[in-house]
């Protein structure tokens, strides 16, 4: 039996494909990322590698508006097509349900002139007991955070 609970949204980006992979990888996190019911917004990165989004292997810590940190890890990168990362070492709550995740971001041109941008998370839940918490957590609260954060993230610019 699987533990790992899976999760996406999709938002169209009003951008080509190129553009809408930097509004993703540019974007200030501190300020795409606001808390939404129980799920904290990211208020500072630590650190961070110059140029975090270069290659596979690095990894930096996100603090959240709880005072808990993840640590982000970039697994895999396929410009402009997708990212995957992994999210570990969770200082919060949920690391009782959670180990963390693998995560994606997926990009596909819709036109010329837009992108939709495809955010995956694969949770990976400690237990069958955890299982439709992970879910809960998850589906009722994750998704519509993660859906404000590709929102906030389309309406970006591109320098």
């Amino acid at each position: 039996m699987s533990r790992s609970v899976n999760v996406r949204e999709s938002v169209v980006f009003p951008v080509p494909v190129g553009d809408a992979w930097e509004l993703v990888t540019r974007c200030d996190l501190t300020y795409v990322s606001q808390r939404w019911g129980p799920i904290p917004g990211i208020v500072a990165i630590r650190d961070e590698p110059p140029r975090f989004f270069d290659e596979p292997g690095h990894s930096r810590i996100l603090v959240n508006s709880d005072a808990s940190t993840v640590v982000e890890t970039i697994r895999a990168l396929d410009p402009p097509r997708s990212i995957d990362y992994t999210i570990s070492e969770l200082t919060n709550a949920f690391r009782h349900l959670t180990s963390g995740a693998t995560a994606r971001f997926d990009f596909e041109p819709v036109d010329n002139n837009d992108t939709r941008v495809t955010w995956h998370y694969a949770w990976d839940a400690h237990n069958a007991a955890s299982l439709p918490l992970v879910w809960l957590i998850t589906h009722v609260a994750y998704r519509p955070y993660m859906r404000g954060m590709l929102e906030r993230m389309s309406k970006g610019t591109v320098s």
